[in-house]
């Protein structure tokens, strides 16, 4: 009786130690190897959105946070076996997560060196709300679930011609580019360079101008870039041309377009997409169409 009894504790002892064993390989291979794999993974996915040598902001780090936790079960273990994930909705998520993909793809500049400077309102090229008419104007009243903020990125490097950088704007409810727009340095940005010995070149008075085809090209090449749909309503674009070639202006608008009773927008009350292309090859784009969407 006394042996049958040892014997039975015995097997509860390796029945335990046997469950401890099992445990401790389940979490070996949880943090170990599945962990690992999707570390692995997301840290290539934040290399790649990060130009080398650009500082790792909140933002940036965001892709990879966004990567980790997208990841399922079975994308994960496709990854510890060597594959990609699945084409899944997870695994897109993990591409939209890169805000920078959408200003290189425009610029058409795969490699272009991006800096995350905050978050600001879309303005002077979108705002919707209440208007009232005062005697020195008009006041436009903010309305909850109107009020827009987007992310803004400016290039690392200054242009090759002038003393400017382009600022760029993105929707980050639906990753879209709403705005790009060349920013003149500030002087303490100039005299960094000059210390750097990389000055900039400062803008001349000579006035340049272009014409119509050659704006034409470029203006297209980025519309069609910006717009999935740029095929079939680029007959729609309303064009003008100011002092004799000096700058050439693209717009349309979406007339079918309302705002709900009460509200209206300024300076456009409908969804525009608009093109400036000035003499020195510099551009102006702003699209609000993803801003009026609610």
């Amino acid at each position: 009786m006394k042996k049958q009894k040892r014997l039975t504790i015995k097997k509860v002892f390796l029945g335990i130690a046997g469950v401890v064993i099992l445990l401790a390989l389940a979490f070996y291979l949880r943090v170990y190897i599945y962990g690992a794999a999707k570390v692995h993974y997301c840290s290539k996915q934040l290399r790649e959105s990060v130009p080398r040598g650009a500082s790792l902001t909140d933002e940036r780090f965001k892709v990879y946070t966004d990567c980790y936790h997208s990841l399922g079960f079975v994308d994960t273990l496709r990854l510890i076996a060597g594959k990609s994930p699945m084409n899944s909705a997870d695994s897109q998520a993990i591409k939209t997560t890169d805000k920078l993909a959408v200003i290189r793809e425009f610029m058409a500049d795969s490699n272009r060196e991006l800096v995350f400077t905050g978050t600001d309102l879309p303005m002077p090229y979108f705002r919707v709300g209440k208007v009232t008419q005062r005697n020195d104007g008009e006041n436009m009243e903010a309305v909850e679930g109107w009020v827009r903020m987007v992310n803004v990125y400016e290039d690392a490097k200054p242009l090759a011609a002038g003393c400017g950088v382009y600022q760029y704007h993105v929707d980050p409810r639906s990753n879209t580019l709403t705005q790009a727009v060349t920013r003149g340095l500030r002087p303490n940005e100039i005299e960094a360079l000059k210390a750097k010995g990389t000055p900039c070149t400062e803008t001349t008075n000579q006035v340049s101008k272009m014409t119509k085809a050659d704006a034409e090209q470029i203006a297209f090449g980025y519309l069609e870039r910006a717009l999935p749909n740029f095929g079939q309503i680029r007959d729609q674009f309303i064009y003008t041309q100011k002092l004799g070639g000096q700058s050439h202006d693209w717009i349309w608008e979406d007339k079918d377009y309302q705002l709900p009773d009460g509200l209206e927008g300024r300076p456009y009350s409908h969804p525009i997409v608009r093109m400036t292309v000035y003499g020195n090859g510099s551009i102006t784009y702003q699209n609000t169409l993803p801003l009026f969407e609610n």
